[in-house]
């Protein structure tokens, strides 16, 4: 008996709902979640996607959330789709043409009262090899009715079938045996998408249940068997659509008017995996919800960082996605399913203002990785590194937390941009910020999965710096606060070569600055100092002992939103002060205590580690999560002081 699959490839979901704005943000990461890397996703906005430019500015919108999803778009049919438009669309790269009979669904209103207007566009998309998808109903009128508006429907599939033999049709989410065999009937360019949903669903659900509730309607126990032997079949012709359909809960619990949509994208797979097995049919998991769609649609994609891993197990759906009224309910809410999706051992870690060593490190042993700053495509690009823009104080903690809610760790190395007054406030402001949305995503990423196991929970690593670290023998000073630290601290950076060369790049205004004072500290160490010299470095020790430090001031604050704080996991790393450019030895010293380490001579250099180094560290403790509630610093080899590169490329 199968127990477990690995899907070579993740899922591919050829009928998504996502809608825009706040509902957007939320639903988004709940792709991946349920094991779908491809997602075709429907133009039903208000108003409707009825220009190129509209669709692919609603692409780069997606893309914000998550560009590690291939999002496969498509334009809504209406008298604006000229043969003119959807040359440009095959152009812009474009798939499909979405068509609503007006009226019948969500968002529909602007939909198609007669198709023969519209054969010169259905031509052109015949000539472009693009893709009419159609949703497969009339109207309610007369004697149609929503239990008979498919069937009702298929003389029109098959007329349009005849009239461009070439055109691929999708005949989206089945929901009857006529259906079913109208698609068999028809040649190889049609085909048929199956939601999961309505695998289990019949009339009964349904009625008299808003959140069952979906367009067309589940039906007849002989439909549902139809669908279910059409998707285990193993016929090319039947593959995944999720058709999950997000609506807030006002929306669903109104008592005239609910929306139709049933919202099943966190458990995609799972849902489909669970059918098939009660049939005994699980070894056609693959082919239905991996290859035949990706084949009739010719996808180019993205190569995805991670596969999908179905196990027989337990996995409570959660109750709502989302909080209050405008929370989303999914498909089989608080009941437990007995599959249950999982990605890979590569697991996807969030990194804010992306370290390259760090990232490079993570990427090296196999991790995908998100990179959330401003511009964090700067520093290069790998399959499975994905760059999300956001500033950290200019986005909500509710959109931060929808990012976060992905990562299984998320590693914090934030700076503040400013250089003034305002550096302790904003720094501080931004790591109150992310800890929150860090714990908000953390119940988000449990709700995905109530029955999440033990030691699963998301991870936070807080990177500090040595400012933060208590001084031996001062009854609790840190380091800040001391001023022969400081002292100490640039000596240490003058006698090093990788360090001054690393401050000349970075501040060239102070370049000559640096290197009249390493002449003046190396003289000092060595055959002695002139007085001038002992000058020079009275003069910018002073000024470096005398300013405010505000953002290492503010480390060190941030420090006590962790200190004895057990509501979440994490740890605090507080690299030491000759913490810089260097080379990879794979080489570190942890230190439990918190407490600064000091030279072993006086006039010696405070103890380091290279920034390769310190990523294997940090690396380390993702895969292990050893240092959980622990604040720690390590120290590193500095045998080779050869200046090395500052800021590498992935």
């Amino acid at each position: 008996m199968t127990t477990s699959i690995t899907l070579p490839r993740p899922a591919a979901d050829f009928h998504v709902h996502v809608r825009d704005g706040e509902m957007m943000k939320l639903v988004v990461p709940t792709i991946k979640q349920g094991g779908v890397s491809v997602a075709y996703i429907m133009p039903n906005l208000v108003p409707p996607l009825t220009a190129v430019e509209d669709v692919l500015a609603y692409k780069s919108r997606l893309e914000a959330v998550d560009d590690s999803i291939t999002y496969v778009m498509s334009l809504y049919l209406s008298p604006a789709i000229t043969p003119d438009v959807i040359h440009q669309a095959k152009k812009a790269g474009i798939t499909g043409v979405k068509c609503y009979p007006a009226g019948v669904t969500t968002n529909s209103d602007h939909g198609v009262a007669s198709y023969a207007p519209f054969y010169p566009t259905f031509a052109a998309m015949e000539e472009e090899d693009m893709i009419l998808n159609l949703h497969g109903e009339c109207p309610s009128s007369g004697h149609i009715h929503v239990l008979n508006a498919e069937q009702e429907f298929l003389p029109t599939l098959k007329d349009l079938h005849a009239r461009f033999p070439k055109l691929r049709i999708v005949l989206e989410h089945c929901t009857s045996a006529a259906a079913v065999q109208a698609v068999k009937e028809c040649g190889p360019t049609v085909s048929a998408t199956i939601t999961a949903h309505h695998l289990f669903l019949i009339i009964d659900n349904w009625a008299g249940n808003a959140y069952n509730f979906c367009k067309p309607v589940a039906k007849l126990p002989a439909d549902r068997e139809a669908l279910l032997e059409a998707a285990t079949s193993g016929n090319p012709k039947f593959f995944f659509g999720s058709d999950s359909a997000p609506h807030p809960m006002s929306a669903k619990e109104k008592g005239k008017g609910a929306s139709a949509g049933v919202f099943t994208q966190t458990h995609a797979v799972a849902y489909v995996a669970e059918a098939f097995d009660r049939l005994g049919k699980i070894d056609k998991l693959e082919d239905f919800v991996c290859n035949f769609g990706r084949e009739f649609y010719k996808v180019e994609e993205k190569k995805a960082g991670w596969k999908v891993v179905v196990e027989k197990t337990e996995d409570e759906v959660m109750m709502a996605l989302g909080e209050g009224s405008s929370a989303v309910v999914p498909f089989k809410a608080g009941e437990k399913l007995a599959w249950k999706q999982t990605m890979n051992n590569s697991k996807c870690h969030a990194v804010l203002s992306p370290c390259r060593h760090i990232v490079i490190e993570l990427l090296k042993r196999g991790h995908i990785v998100s990179g959330i700053s401003r511009k964090p495509e700067k520093i290069g690009q790998h399959e499975r590194y994905f760059p999300i823009p956001l500033d950290i104080l200019g986005t909500s903690v509710t959109e931060l937390a929808t990012v976060l809610a992905r990562a299984d760790v998320v590693i914090n190395a934030y700076g503040s941009r400013a250089s003034d007054s305002s550096t302790y406030k904003l720094f501080v402001e931004a790591t109150y910020q992310i800890i929150t949305a860090f714990k908000h995503a953390a119940l988000l990423n449990s709700s995905l999965s109530a029955s999440a196991a033990p030691g699963c929970k998301p991870y936070l690593i807080a990177i500090g710096n040595s400012g933060s670290l208590i001084v031996p023998g001062t009854d609790g000073i840190h380091a800040v606060d001391y001023e022969p630290f400081w002292i100490e601290y640039v000596r240490s950076m003058a006698q090093s070569r990788s360090h001054v060369l690393f401050w000349k790049e970075k501040y060239p205004d102070m370049s000559q600055t640096v290197e009249v004072y390493r002449t003046a500290v190396l003289a000092w160490k060595g055959p002695g100092a002139t007085l001038e010299q002992m000058e020079v470095m009275k003069t910018y020790e002073d000024q470096i002992a005398n300013i405010d430090h505000d953002f290492i001031r503010a480390c060190t604050t941030c420090y006590l939103f962790f200190d004895g704080n057990e509501s979440f996991d994490w740890t605090f790393i507080s690299p030491p002060a000759m913490y810089g450019p260097g080379k990879r030895t794979g080489e570190y010293d942890v230190h439990l205590e918190n407490y600064l380490p000091l030279p072993e001579e006086e006039g010696g250099l405070l103890p380091g580690i290279s920034a390769p180094d310190l990523a294997i560290a940090l690396a380390d403790e993702v895969e292990r999560k050893g240092m959980k509630w622990t604040h720690w610093t390590l120290t590193g080899s500095q045998r080779d002081d050869a200046p090395a590169v500052i800021y590498p490329k992935i």
